[in-house]
């Protein structure tokens, strides 16, 4: 995918021609690691519809950012892929009232929060130890990144507000307050039905 940014035109063009086999099909067996910063976006992919189906994927409505969801949860049941080495997807971005202008993002973090505690819940550590290796730790190193990131926009939001306590930190707070157990209670309600999660 490109990405051309129109303020100040510059481009930035993703590719998986290092992870991936090129115009065949292929395994996870057969996909070479990804760096730190890389990962699969909506703009690189499209899922079969019966993998759509299999993985029951809902997601919040009224949200930003499902995008992450999309790209992660269907990705469990994916066990063939086939690299098309074209420029799928060209997006526009530098405008002021995109969602992923970055004032938006750290403004709307809750959403991200939102998102990634879906994520985080959608599958046990039993359920990632049944796929082959490479398919676990491509589902733990996506998981990852999108935890950076989000970690990233909360504190950018405690940062913005000048170190008063966003909804995030109060929460935590409330969660884990009196409780000499050394394990951290969920700041929100977690539920297997992502509509029912509340913030």
């Amino acid at each position: 995918y490109l990405f051309e940014n129109v303020s100040d035109n510059t481009t930035f063009l993703q590719d998986f021609r290092r992870q991936f086999p090129v115009d065949k099909f292929f395994t996870w067996k057969d996909i070479k690691p990804f760096k730190v910063t890389e990962y699969l976006m909506m703009h690189a992919l499209v899922y079969k519809l019966s993998v759509i189906k299999e993985s029951g994927m809902v997601l919040p409505e009224k949200t930003f950012y499902v995008d992450n969801l999309f790209t992660f949860t269907p990705m469990y049941w994916v066990k063939k892929m086939y690299y098309l080495d074209i420029t799928f997807y060209h997006y526009f971005i530098g405008r002021q009232d995109q969602s992923v202008n970055i004032n938006n993002m750290v403004k709307r973090y809750d959403q991200q929060l939102r998102v990634m505690l879906c994520m985080s819940t959608a599958f046990t550590m039993e359920d990632l130890n049944k796929l082959d290796k490479p398919h676990r730790k491509y589902m733990l190193h996506d998981l990852e990144a999108k935890s950076f990131l989000t970690i990233f926009y909360v504190m950018a939001d405690y940062n913005r507000m000048g170190g008063k306590q966003n909804c995030f930190v109060m929460h935590f707070r409330i969660g884990t307050q009196g409780s000499n157990s050394k394990e951290l209670t969920h700041p929100y309600p977690v539920s297997k039905n992502l509509d029912e999660l509340k913030m």
